[in-house]
């Protein structure tokens, strides 16, 4: 099952790197100087090749196992089963946090890149194709730190501390001022 997860979560950043890389020449060539048109041909174009594969995947998805009951859970009762797993609440806290990290600061650096550095589609492609390669090589490999540190938890949980760290550094980096810094955080 870990290998799976590896293997979709590296496949999954592949795409988003071919997608990332692929956009911003969409918006250039669709808009041809005029941005706004250009994001919205290329979101319309990015829909209408990913709605029929969205289609198949539901279509042809099934549940093999069958849950125990089939009562549905009152939202009080679920945030009491919170309350009662450490465990879970741990890695509900740390999935907020990584993905409010994550994706706030993609959103940063692509208005840093865009009207600091005055060169989004540049920077910002090779910045975002590093960081979504980096995340794939990390689900690629994550089954072979599961083996060696013999506990999934304590995987996750170095990961997310070390992505902290690196955050934080890359921080006090640009890549203008200090490009060796700020590439390698990358």
């Amino acid at each position: 099952r870990g290998s799976f997860a590896g293997i979709r979560l590296m496949t999954g950043m592949v795409a988003i790197t071919i997608v990332s890389y692929a956009a911003n020449k969409m918006i250039a060539g669709y808009g041809g100087g005029d941005p706004v048109r250009g994001y919205a041909l290329t979101a319309l174009t990015m829909a209408l090749i990913g709605t029929p594969f969205l289609l198949l995947c539901f279509a042809t998805s099934k549940e093999r196992i069958q849950p125990q009951t089939k009562e549905k859970m009152k939202i009080k009762e679920g945030i009491k089963m919170i309350r009662g797993n450490k465990p879970l609440a741990f890695a509900l806290v740390g999935q907020f946090l990584f993905g409010f990290l994550s994706y706030g600061r993609t959103s940063v650096y692509m208005y840093y890149f865009t009207y600091c550095l005055k060169d989004a589609v540049a920077l910002f492609a090779v910045y975002a194709i590093l960081a979504r390669l980096c995340n794939a090589a990390g689900s690629a490999t994550s089954m072979f730190w599961v083996r060696k540190f013999k506990n999934k938890g304590k995987v996750i949980f170095l990961g997310y501390t070390l992505f902290g760290i690196i955050l934080v550094i890359q921080g006090f980096t640009t890549p203008t001022a200090m490009p060796a810094a700020f590439w390698t955080c990358t």
